[in-house]
Order: structure tokens, then sequence, then C-alpha cells
């Protein structure tokens, strides 16, 4: 018989330590949010355990569970729910059969509400989550923290437990792709009751249908009101008004904007700090809150990305979006958000088109803007011709004039033909037949 050789011998070991660090990771932060009270079960009623044993009378012994939760009644001695966990982080994904073996193992365990969860680090096959739904038990995909886009505060995670069909859908696909990378909530899970994207959401699902007292199992819970419109609404007009008024704080004049004398006057302040780094593989710009300080990412910061970065990251801070965040990145991804014109409805989103309209204000203030364009419009010839001032098509005229603004435009408040034209299409000078 042949012995196992040492490179399978470690990958094993390997293969258990990872295992041994994600249960103690998922651990560490489920009793980080029981303790806070974030967790749905009050932690007045609640305790949580690791490796703790519990009596299978099939096997006549007891099994040993990685996590788990209990929630007891005040008046009794034995819980009335109890929450296990199992935890893995393999290199591939996770199979319907070592769902279906924890399964047998919950079914054991009698005397309580017993509720399973099956954490993993890597991805579930797609036949694991009709299984698990047809047994009552909820599967969660983990993610580390680090490295995340967006660190919510805890009033705007808690938003996240009711989600919409898009939703559902970048949930489920985030749990089964092996190389997702996730940018907002540490757990994709899916539950009897539906899809979320918070551990709390689990907990709150696993109170549909319980057959105990839900008026004494109520009292076990933390108890939050609805979380409707966590992100205040800031109209275009108010984030014109506030980039309006740092730009007279600043002694603006004109011309490109400069950004020394508003950030050394926030500093003095706040003391918000703004560092320009080394390019990043992944992200344009970070912020974070507490202490204020911005980091641009770039060997150019003059160049008109790094400009709108910067002045993105700054509409975070002076928009008080540190309620919200303690931390936040951003990618190439997120200009597509900035081609926006319209409010989007989710809270996320929200904040982005936020940063970016103001980033769009700070860098084309309206007057500025409006008076360089008149300028060009004079030398070059270009009128209303019943179709606006500015009107683009596939005709030759139309298009070479639409060119020469932007590039004049783009080249003179050190900016993106992008921005520019975006920007010219909010104030209505621009009509661009060539984006219907």
């Amino acid at each position: 018989m042949n012995k196992p050789s040492h490179s399978m011998e470690n990958e094993k070991l390997s293969t258990y330590a990872k295992g041994d660090l994600f249960e103690e990771r998922v651990y560490d932060y489920l009793k980080r949010e029981l303790e806070q009270g974030d967790l749905w079960f009050s932690p007045k009623f609640s305790q949580i355990f690791r490796k703790k044993k519990y009596y299978s009378r099939e096997r006549e012994d007891f099994i040993v569970f990685d996590i788990s939760i209990e929630v007891k009644r005040p008046e009794l001695t034995e819980p009335s729910m109890i929450v296990l966990i199992e935890c893995k982080h393999y290199g591939s994904t996770i199979p319907v059969n070592d769902v279906e073996e924890f399964c047998s193992k919950i079914v054991q365990v009698t005397g309580a509400n017993v509720k399973g969860i099956f954490a993993s680090a890597s991805a579930f096959q797609a036949g694991a989550f009709k299984f698990a739904k047809n047994k009552g038990v909820a599967l969660v995909r983990h993610f580390d923290e680090d490295g995340f886009k967006w660190e919510l505060s805890r009033p705007l995670l808690m938003r996240a437990l009711s989600l919409a069909a898009r939703q559902r859908a970048q949930i489920k696909h985030g749990m089964v792709e092996p190389h997702y990378q996730p940018s907002t909530y540490t757990a994709y899970a899916s539950t009897p009751v539906g899809f979320t994207n918070a551990w709390q959401g689990v907990m709150q699902d696993f109170m549909h249908g319980v057959k105990d007292d839900l008026v004494v199992l109520n009292k076990l819970i933390v108890n939050r009101p609805p979380a409707k419109g966590r992100v205040a609404f800031v109209s275009k007009a108010a984030i014109e008004k506030r980039t309006q008024e740092l730009l007279e704080a600043a002694g603006y004049m004109g011309g490109s904007v400069e950004f020394q004398a508003m950030i050394a006057q926030e500093q003095s302040i706040s003391g918000l700090t703004v560092h320009f780094r080394d390019q990043s593989k992944s992200a344009l710009g970070r912020i974070s809150f507490h202490p204020p300080e911005i980091n641009i990412f770039t060997d150019d910061s003059e160049a008109p990305l790094s400009r709108f970065t910067l002045a993105h990251e700054l509409g975070h801070f002076f928009l008080g979006h540190g309620h919200y965040l303690e931390h936040e990145e951003m990618r190439s991804d997120d200009l597509e958000i900035a081609a926006s014109l319209r409010i989007p409805r989710s809270d996320i989103e929200r904040l982005e088109w936020q940063a970016n309209t103001f980033a769009s204000y700070l860098l084309l203030p309206r007057r500025a803007l409006l008076e360089r364009f008149a300028l060009i419009a004079g030398i070059y010839g270009i009128r209303n011709r019943g179709h606006g001032i500015l009107y683009v098509d596939k005709q030759a005229v139309n298009y070479g004039n639409f060119k020469l603004v932007l590039e004049n435009l783009s080249h003179h408040f050190k900016v993106s033909k992008a921005a520019v034209r975006l920007r010219l299409v909010g104030l209505g000078v621009l009509v661009d037949m060539l984006n219907q």
C-alpha cells in the first residue's frame, strides 16, 4: 500500500489550518456582533460557544459543533433556541454531500428549536441551495473584510436585511462563484426564507415558523425600527451650493480648481490630510473618516483622473458620509455611476452618486464653465440653430464643434472630456444625440 506523500500531508495540514483560522475568524466576528446587540438576539439572553458538545440519542454520545449560539428564555434553564454553525474553508467548492452530513448531525440535537448554519469561506455548489432550504438550514459565505471597497457603519448595514430581485441574484452569484470578490458585505447567505447579505438577516429568518411562544421569544431579540432612507437625500442644488461655498472660501477665481487652499483650510478645522501614493492595482483613491485621511493612488497628481478621484473623496468628506462609513475606496468601475444623471435608489449607489456629482460640480463650477463656453462659442461661431446652442449628432459640422468645445474645456479645467460632456448635458447646454 502506497503511503501518502509529504506534499499531500502538507496540503491536508494546510487545509486544516485554514479551517481553524476561518472558524476562529467567524467566531470572533459573531461574538463581537452579539455583544454589540447587532446579531438580532439580545446579548442579555444569549451566549456564544466554540467547540461545545451536544448529546445525540442516536449515537448515545456527544457531537461537537464548531460554533453554537444559545438563546435562553429568562424563566427557563434550557435554551429556547440553539443555532449550530459548521465552518469550512476548502480550496474547492462546497459539495452538497458536506451540507447533507451537517444536516444529519443537527437533527440529532433535541430539546430546543435547533437551527443550523453551514458557513464557508469557499463557494457552494449550486445543488446545495435546494437541499439546505428543504432541510431548514442556512448557507453563509463569509468573506474577509480586508480590502473591502466599503466599510459600512452599523446603521447602514442594518439596512440590508431585505433584498430586491437584482440583489438576490447578485448574492447567489457571490455564493457560487469561486473567485468572487465582495465589495460591501461580510456575508452572503441563503436561508429557508430567502437571501440576505447580513448575518443579522440569517438570525431574523430563523424566527419564522418557530413553535415556541413568540411573545416570549420577541423579548429575546433586539428590536430595531425599519431601516428606510438611512442615507439622507441630497439634491443636486444642495450639492452644487456646497461646492460653491468651498470654492469661495478657497478664493477660487476661475480656471482649473486648485485643491491646496481648500485642503489646508480643512486641515486646520478637522485635521483632514491628503496623500498621494504609488499606483494601486485595485483602487484609485481611499478615504478613512476616523481620523479623516484621503489617499490618492497615482503617478501624476495633476492628471484628470487623479483630480476627479480627489474631488470624489472630498465629496464623501464634505457631504458628511462619515456618518455612514468608516472607509471607502474608489475604483475604476465607480466611474460608471458618474455617468448617471439620475439619483439612484439604493443607499450605497446614492452615496457614490453624491460623491461623483460633488466632484463634477467642484471641478467644473457653473459660472466659470458657462463663461468659458461662451468665449469658445464666440471664437468658433457656435450658435443656436434651433436644436440647442451645442448640438451633436453624426453630422461632421456638429461633431466638429462638439469636439472643439470638449477639448478646450477639458484642457482649461484639467478634467476628462467625459466629465465635461456630462456637466454640459446636466446644465442643458449640450444636446447629445450620440448617447440617446
